[in-house]
């Protein structure tokens, strides 16, 4: 299909209504996305990920240039789309510069295999609060083929549009799941917990072969990992430091050791 054809065949609906706009600017907070069990996506390529992803599309909402280059694969995966200007998607972006496309996907409810778990790591985080860090540790769990992140109950919402934004679409890919860790860690006893400590052994030397599988624990960005947790921990691990940083970014901690965990 056409611009042209996208213009003429949607040209009554290019201004979506003030209902609509008011669900939409909803779904920014985490009570409504959880009300509705839906959450916002915006930009090209994201959203084009998800029309590729097994998630279920409530809606897309994009300007004609956009609907008529992504027409074929809208319609082959039967979601319902409105065709609107760029004064909505401006209305409705979360954006500075809005990139084209909003759309809006169910939030996937991810079941677990336990038997499953101690074959494989698995990212286990305390109290992660960053938008942007909890978004790069998804993109690092996906690069990494970490396929489960199991989170506090207060760590930051995965499906926060910053979240989103800062997974690249990874978010879209691994599983993320809330609950208490120490119930997590309980119920699945065979499984290893390698948490990252400031005393921990020296990461470079832990030999991820030898050692059984299980959760990575990282902890909150000022606090590290909470006490209650700490007797959990079968193998403490740290990154050595040479230089005068007080301590490391999470993000970037998640990233050194997956790397190291998943290279041996």
């Amino acid at each position: 299909m056409t611009i042209v054809q996208i213009y003429t065949k949607y040209a009554t609906i290019y201004s979506i209504t003030n209902k609509q706009i008011k669900y939409l600017t909803a779904l920014r907070n985490k009570k409504y996305r959880q009300q509705h069990g839906v959450f916002l996506l915006e930009g090209s390529k994201i959203v084009s990920e998800l029309l590729h992803s097994e998630l279920k599309i409530e809606k897309v909402y994009a300007v004609a240039e956009w609907a008529a280059q992504y027409h074929s694969l809208l319609q082959k995966k039967g979601c319902s789309f409105e065709v609107i200007n760029n004064k909505t998607l401006k209305r409705i972006s979360q954006l500075t510069t809005p990139h084209q496309v909003v759309a809006t996907a169910e939030i996937p409810q991810h079941a677990i295999a336990p038997k499953t778990l101690a074959k494989n790591y698995h990212l286990a985080l305390d109290r992660v609060q960053d938008p942007s860090n909890l978004g790069a540790i998804i993109r690092t769990a996906d690069w990494c083929g970490i396929n489960h992140i199991f989170c506090s109950p207060n760590c930051v919402d995965a499906y926060n549009f910053k979240v989103v934004q800062a997974s690249m679409g990874s978010v879209l890919r691994v599983k993320v799941h809330y609950c208490p860790l120490e119930t997590l860690f309980k119920e699945n006893a065979g499984c290893a917990v390698y948490g990252a400590l400031l005393d921990g052994k020296n990461l470079f030397s832990v030999d991820f072969k030898a050692e059984k599988k299980g959760f990575i624990l990282l902890g909150n960005e000022s606090k590290g990992i909470q006490r209650s947790l700490l007797p959990y921990v079968d193998v403490p691990i740290t990154i050595p430091k040479k230089g005068g940083a007080e301590s490391l970014n999470v993000a970037i901690a998640a990233g050194i050791i997956c790397a190291v965990a998943n290279l041996q």
